[in-house]
């Protein structure tokens, strides 16, 4: 997000205090911690719009002596170019592996769908009591045209989900699946197939059908690609 003139000061002002007048009343409360870091930039193709631009996925492995619950939410800061993104239940993915709980968005975008800006950032991650842990990021991935890249699609036909790669061969292709907008699961193409059933098997609940994005890596680009959404519905039958 990027500020406005008016008011820009201030918030990067309230920003740097909001640890010191939260103090006085979060001193039976413990602070949350950043154990670890992940972050990619993607290629992302919108087939809705029909547009392709750069995106951030960033996830944080958090804990909190108070309960992960504890966590409020997240910032995302480049001091220089004056740029915040705001993370919270709202909006973030939270990812249970093994006994570390992720906690990010793989939709970190510009407001006008552009490059995503190279650069120092500053992550802050608050409570609920208003206890903040921080780290930073340095996003300095080359810049690549995306206008260039060819995406592979899905080809789906009954309940099966077929990956085109249109001349585009990756790797560690992937269905990222969501449901009502919330991340559900994502599950690896065998043979660049993947039958609806065996997703069923794991999530009774996709039954009815579900929306997914495609993942992939591409070693011809040098860049990790996304792009969606495609819809699966089952077909019914009406009985006379």
């Amino acid at each position: 997000m990027k500020l406005k003139n008016k008011g820009k000061r201030i918030f990067f002002l309230t920003l740097f205090a909001i640890p010191v007048l939260l103090l006085f009343h979060s001193c039976a409360s413990k602070p949350p911690q950043i154990l670890q870091l992940t972050w990619n930039i993607y290629a992302y193709r919108d087939r809705i719009n029909s547009v392709s631009y750069e995106a951030l996925s960033l996830f944080l492995n958090l804990n909190d002596p108070d309960g992960i619950d504890d966590i409020e939410k997240i910032y995302l800061i480049n001091d220089t170019k004056e740029l915040f993104w705001k993370l919270d239940d709202t909006n973030w993915i939270k990812k249970k592996v093994g006994s570390a709980t992720w906690i990010g968005s793989n939709k970190i975008v510009t407001t006008d769908r552009n490059m995503f800006p190279r650069g120092n950032y500053r992550i802050m991650v608050y409570d609920l009591g208003g206890n903040s842990a921080e780290t930073s990021l340095s996003v300095d991935t080359p810049i690549i045209k995306i206008a260039r890249i060819i995406f592979p699609t899905a080809t789906i036909k009954g309940t099966m989900i077929t990956l085109n790669e249109r001349g585009n061969r990756v790797t560690g292709p992937q269905i990222w699946i969501y449901q009502d907008k919330k991340f559900i699961m994502s599950y690896p193409f065998k043979n660049r197939k993947i039958q609806v059933e065996s997703l069923i098997k794991n999530k009774q609940l996709l039954a009815n059908g579900f929306e997914f994005e495609l993942y992939s890596y591409s070693p011809r680009y040098k860049i990790h690609l996304l792009t969606g959404p495609f819809y699966f519905e089952r077909a019914t039958t009406n009985t006379p």
